[in-house]
């Protein structure tokens, strides 16, 4: 049980140790908050793994967890999780963009659900900074070039608006 704790612990669940509903709920179990955390994501990823609600499941891991931590950021007053969580959701947008092609093409492959439910903790996770890494290899440079376009259309856009 010391190893699976000390690999919880190397994951970062025992980040979450001080969370108020997980503490609650561990206690009734018996169990540390990070044990705990850590069965519902092995549940998850055999429910995934089996397709059993892959798509719900990988869908609201994929957007809930950014979506509290992106909240979190905005209640604080430093600017670097803010940077990384805006940085996530450009990622995650063009990601969303293009899912339905994405899932036409890999749809078909066995463990889909669980390669792009990795994906998403690939880029949300703070030791992997995933999205990041997306994001200045490509996203960002694309955007660069066509930054001038996007602005001479939303000026457009918006004045149209104010008459």
């Amino acid at each position: 049980m010391q190893q699976f704790e000390k690999f919880l612990e190397n994951c970062g669940l025992s980040n979450f140790d001080d969370v108020k509903p997980l503490r609650d709920l561990s206690a009734k179990a018996g169990v540390k908050p990070s044990v705990l955390l850590g069965g519902i994501m092995t549940f998850v990823v055999v429910m995934v793994a089996l397709n059993f609600g892959a798509c719900i499941l990988t869908s609201s891991i994929g957007f809930l967890y950014p979506a509290y931590m992106s909240f979190k950021a905005i209640e604080t007053k430093a600017g670097e999780d803010d940077t990384q969580w805006l940085t996530f959701w450009v990622v995650y947008a063009v990601c969303t963009i293009f899912d339905p092609l994405i899932n036409a093409v890999f749809y078909f492959l066995p463990f889909y659900y669980l390669f792009k439910l990795a994906f998403y903790i690939y880029l949300f996770h703070p030791k992997s900074m995933g999205a990041r890494t997306i994001y200045n290899l490509g996203i960002k440079n694309f955007l660069m070039k066509v930054e001038a376009q996007i602005e001479n259309v939303e000026k457009e856009l918006m004045g149209k608006r104010e008459d």
